[in-house]
C-alpha cells in the first residue's frame, strides 16, 4: 500500500492510500491505523483495489475502499471508522463520495469494463472518529464566541474612550485600540461568514470604533462659571436675620458693618460684625463684653483663604516659632480652615478664645471670655460660617 496526499482549494487535505511503493507518513498511521489495517484487509480479500482516506484539518474521519471486483459484481466500497470488523454495507450515497474538486481521480475507482460505483460510507455506532460536519461546527462556534468577546471589548473601550477620558494623547490611543479590535473581530469571524458578509461589514466595524471620536467629553469648555457679587453678599450679611443655630446660653444681636486695622486685612470688600450675648448662670447677661463674632469678605476665595492663614500662624505661634528658630508649637486638629487658641498674653482675667477660619469669599473670626466658653466658642464660629456660606450663595449669579 501506499499514500499520496492531496490538496483541495479550502486546504483540507485528503489522503489516497494506492497499491504502489509509498512510505506511510506516521502520524497518519499513528491516528487511524486500526481503519488502515482494516481496509488493507479488505483490499486483500477482494482481489487487490484502492483505499481513500480522508483528513479534514489533521484529523482523520473516514476510511474508504474502491475494489475491482465488487465494482465487476455492481457493489460499492466501504468505509471503516477503527475495528477491523466494525463495519456494515449499505445502499451507495453520491453526497458521500469523495469525488470533490481536485481529489476526484483519487476518489474513483478503477472498475472492470470500465464501469465505476460511488463509494458507500459506513459508520458504525460507538466510533471513536469525530465527524467532519462536528468538527467545522465546533470551529465556526469557537470563532463566533471569540468575535463576540473582542465585539463587547471594542464597545467597552469606545465607551470608556467617550465619557472618561479628556488626555488628547490617551483618546488617540484608546482609538487606536478601539480600530485593532474592530479588525480583529472581522479577521475571526468565519470564512463563511466573512465571504457572505462581504467588505461592507469591515467598513462598518471600523466606522463603529471610530464614533467615539466624535462623541462630545463630559468637560466642556463652554460650561457656564459662577461669580460671586462679593458686594451683594457683604449687604446680604447685613440684613441678616442672622438664623444659624447658637447655644442655648448664647444669642445674636443684628449684624453691623465694621472695620479693621490689621494690615492682613486691606484686602477686604467689607467686615461685619455680629455681637453675642451670654446668659450668666444668674439668669442675667453678661453685657457687650461676652463675645462676638467678626465677618470678613474678600475678592476672591484665595485672598480669604491667605488670610486665615496668616492668622493661624500668628494666633498659633507657628510665625514667633520661625522666626525665632524655634519648633513649630503643637497645635493639635486646628487647621487654617478652622481653628480656635487661647489669647493668655494679658492677664489671666483677659484671657479669651480666639476661634478662626474660612469659607468661600468669607473670613471669620470669634472671641470669647475665657474659661468653661471653648465649646461655645467652637460653635459660634461654625455658626458664623454657615451663615456667610448661605450669603454668598444668594449672591452667586451664573456668567
Amino acid at each position: 500500500m501506499s499514500v499520496s496526499r492531496i490538496v483541495d482549494p479550502v486546504g483540507r487535505g485528503k489522503w489516497a492510500v494506492r497499491d504502489r511503493p509509498q512510505v506511510l507518513p506516521t502520524s497518519l498511521h499513528n491516528n487511524c491505523s486500526e481503519a488502515i489495517e482494516a481496509a488493507r484487509r479488505e483490499v486483500i480479500r477482494r482481489g487487490g483495489g484502492e483505499v481513500i482516506i480522508r483528513d479534514t484539518g489533521g484529523q482523520v474521519t473516514d476510511v474508504q475502499f474502491m475494489s475491482p471486483s465488487i465494482q465487476s459484481q455492481g457493489g460499492g466500497g466501504g468505509t471503516y471508522s477503527a475495528a477491523p470488523d466494525a463495519y456494515e454495507s449499505r445502499a451507495a450515497d453520491p453526497s458521500s463520495s469523495l469525488s470533490d474538486g481536485p481529489v476526484r481521480a483519487a476518489t474513483t475507482a478503477r472498475g472492470v469494463g470500465g464501469t465505476t460505483d460511488p463509494p458507500q460510507r459506513v459508520s458504525p455506532p460507538g466510533s471513536f472518529l469525530q465527524p467532519p460536519e462536528a468538527t467545522e461546527k465546533t470551529r465556526t462556534r469557537a470563532r463566533v464566541f471569540l468575535a463576540l468577546l473582542l465585539g463587547a471589548g471594542t464597545v467597552a473601550v469606545m465607551v470608556f474612550l467617550a465619557f472618561s477620558v479628556s488626555s488628547d494623547r490617551l483618546r488617540l490611543i484608546f482609538f487606536i485600540v478601539a480600530c485593532l479590535l474592530a479588525a480583529a473581530v472581522v479577521l475571526v469571524l468565519p470564512p463563511h461568514w466573512r465571504k457572505r458578509l462581504g467588505p461592507p461589514t469591515a467598513v462598518f466595524i471600523a466606522a463603529g470604533s471610530a464614533l467615539s471620536v466624535f462623541l462630545v467629553n463630559p468637560q466642556q469648555p463652554g460650561a457656564p462659571e459662577p461669580k460671586v457679587d462679593t458686594q451683594e453678599m457683604v449687604n446680604a450679611i447685613l440684613v441678616g436675620p442672622f438664623d444659624q443655630r447658637l447655644p442655648q446660653s448664647v444669642t445674636a444681636e443684628d449684624p453691623v458693618r465694621s472695620g479693621t486695622r490689621d494690615a492682613t486685612a486691606i484686602e477686604n470688600v467689607g467686615v461685619v460684625k455680629v455681637q453675642m450675648i451670654s446668659t450668666t448662670f444668674g439668669g442675667g447677661t453678661a453685657g457687650k463684653d461676652s463675645g462676638e463674632g467678626q465677618i470678613e469678605v474678600y475678592p476672591t476665595p484665595e485672598a480669604a483663604a491667605a488670610r486665615a492663614q496668616g492668622q493661624y500662624d500668628w494666633r498659633s505661634g507657628r510665625e514667633e516659632a520661625a522666626r525665632n528658630g524655634q519648633p513649630e508649637p503643637k497645635v493639635g486638629k486646628n487647621t487654617p480652615e478652622m481653628w480656635c487658641f487661647v489669647d493668655d498674653r494679658g492677664s489671666t482675667s483677659s484671657s479669651q478664645w480666639q476661634c478662626g477660619g474660612y469659607r468661600g469669599h468669607a473670613y471669620v473670626e470669634t472671641y470669647m471670655p475665657f474659661g468653661n466658653q471653648y465649646t461655645n466658642a467652637q460653635a459660634i464660629q461654625s455658626a458664623l460660617l454657615r451663615y456667610a456660606e448661605n450669603k454668598e450663595t444668594l449672591a452667586t449669579e451664573t456668567r
